[in-house]
């Protein structure tokens, strides 16, 4: 499974006051354990000038 969880910009967040900056490597890495997903592999992507998102983190998991 591949998927991006990608982080707001602190202009949005205040815009549209829903904070999602709590998402990191270490909540994804949670996320996975708890349903049981191998985190194959995890990049963190920094996003400059961008008026809505700050950060995205790339990620490939696979099921047992």
């Amino acid at each position: 499974m591949i998927g991006a969880d990608w982080v707001r910009s602190a202009r949005f967040i205040d815009a549209e006051e829903h904070d999602n900056s709590y998402i990191n490597g270490a909540s994804i890495k949670r996320a996975a354990d708890e349903h049981r997903l191998d985190v194959l592999s995890l990049s963190k992507v920094c996003i400059r000038d961008d008026p809505l998102y700050s950060t995205v983190f790339v990620w490939l998991m696979r099921g047992e």
